[in-house]
């Protein structure tokens, strides 16, 4: 049986803390506040160009804070398996100047890829699952559309603690994602920007 495989997606990417990415906010009981993660922007990587080409991608707000993301793929060879997946996470106290980025530490997966990124227990699961066609092991070749993508932040919390996603309140997170293929070749690669914050249902 196929399994989803990570693109987002990285998100999808952010792990995101993160996938980097990559979800659907967890409602909790009326009035009370939570935490949220917003997109700022996803681009291509700079400098490459892999058989999975990113497109394009627009960024839809709420009138709570939070976001989802549509996104916009086409994947020019098959993929048969995916042998590492990286995340390099850089933070940065704002989305402008990057002399106020620093570097956090680059995440890597090599074992049970197509497993672990289709898992229905981590952070990317819920906006994997935006994507149509479905991301499977093996990665045929077309066009793939992310709608309506969202982080589940009820396992970004598991992951990481409420405590310190109250401490990144302000900052701008910069994830790469890199994945590749079974010859060890990079496949999949993109930027995502976001943010965590703390709004109310």
């Amino acid at each position: 049986m196929a399994v989803f495989v990570s693109t987002s997606i990285a998100v999808w990417a952010s792990l995101f803390i993160l996938i980097a990415i990559s979800w659907k906010a967890q409602q909790v009981e009326a009035g009370k506040p939570r935490v949220a993660l917003q997109f700022h922007d996803m681009e291509k990587c700079k400098g490459v160009q892999p058989p999975f080409e990113f497109k394009n991608a627009t960024v839809v707000r709420s009138k709570l804070g939070s976001n989802s993301i549509n996104v916009d793929f086409d994947n020019q060879e098959v993929m048969k398996t995916a042998s590492k997946l990286e995340l390099a996470v850089t933070r940065c106290s704002d989305a402008v100047s990057f002399n106020t980025c620093e570097y956090e530490a680059t995440l890597k997966y090599s074992v049970g890829l197509c497993q672990l990124i289709g898992s229905q227990t981590m952070p990317w699961y819920s906006i994997l699952s935006s994507m149509h066609p479905p991301a499977r092991c093996p990665l045929l070749i077309g066009p793939y559309q992310m709608r309506n993508g969202t982080v589940d932040m009820t396992s970004v919390v598991k992951f990481t603690g409420t405590s310190y996603l109250e401490q990144t309140f302000g900052k701008i997170f910069m994830t790469v994602v890199r994945i590749f293929n079974e010859k060890g070749s990079l496949h999949v690669c993109f930027t995502v920007r976001y943010s965590f914050m703390r709004v109310r249902n």
